[in-house]
């Protein structure tokens, strides 16, 4: 809808195999490229990235979870946790949609 991309991380395993994704733990779910939201002043041609690590309305980060998001936090690159609300929340927030 925004023009972005989005990459899942982790694999869905056929039923009876370990449902892990066998991922490093703590990296977060979706990587998320947003275009640049042209019509906020001032604009650029940057794209922003955001780690989305999904969880339920009550879900709570895991220790390399919350390892991962401060990382972020200092590399600047956002990081959301929760649901589809907490990532429209951030759209609109950061003008993408209004």
């Amino acid at each position: 809808m925004v023009g972005g991309k989005c990459y899942v991380l982790g694999t869905r395993r056929p039923k009876g195999e370990s449902q892990s994704t066998r991922q490093t733990p703590g990296v977060a779910d979706l990587l998320v490229f947003l275009p640049p939201a042209r019509h906020l002043e001032p604009w650029s041609d940057y794209w922003t990235l955001v780690c989305v690590e999904c969880k339920a309305a009550k879900g709570r980060l895991s220790e390399p979870q919350e390892e991962f998001r401060d990382l972020c936090r200092l590399a600047r690159v956002a990081h959301l946790s929760g649901g589809l609300t907490a990532f429209s929340d951030y759209l609109k927030a950061g003008g993408w949609v209004r």
